[in-house]
């Protein structure tokens, strides 16, 4: 075992054959293919934890797209919720049987149920991006709710 110290931090280097490391890695949740760390897999409490923190954000980008969908900021909203995306597929990547955490009820349940299921919740969200200094409506009509639904679900299936 080696201990060098780079900027601060500690590199500690230990040599082991190929599958007391592969066994090594696997035991903390890593998934190895030809020989390169492919992916990281968590406990479900820490998935459902990083969905909760990021549901506002993927909420009120997924209205911003719904009520201003010529403005000029529509892709960058666009960008980010496929970031998110990239986000929550790793952290779907679950330790449990099934190998993963989110099922499409718990998506939205966070996604959809909790914030944005009922009209004093779009009203809400509404007001919070008016108070931002967005142009929005006060309220949304029934067409408009259905596609924002309907965009909640794709964002859904694309984790």
């Amino acid at each position: 075992m080696i201990v060098k110290k780079i900027k601060n931090k500690y590199v500690i280097e230990i040599t082991v054959n190929q599958r007391n490391f592969e066994q090594a890695l696997e035991t903390i949740g890593y998934a190895i293919k030809d020989n390169c760390v492919i992916a990281m897999s968590f406990g479900k409490t820490e998935a459902i934890k990083k969905l909760k923190n990021l549901s506002l954000s993927i909420t009120e980008h997924l209205m911003k797209i719904l009520v201003m969908p010529k403005s000029s900021d529509a892709d960058h909203w666009k960008t980010e919720l496929k970031s998110w995306q990239t986000i929550l597929r790793r952290y779907n990547n679950g330790k449990t049987k099934s190998g993963i955490n989110y099922t499409a009820k718990i998506l939205m349940t966070h996604l959809w149920e909790n914030p944005l299921s009922t009209s004093a919740d779009q009203t809400t969200l509404l007001k919070i991006l008016a108070e931002s200094g967005y142009a929005v409506p006060k309220t949304l009509n029934q067409n408009q709710i259905n596609k924002l639904k309907k965009a909640v679900e794709i964002f859904a299936a694309g984790v």
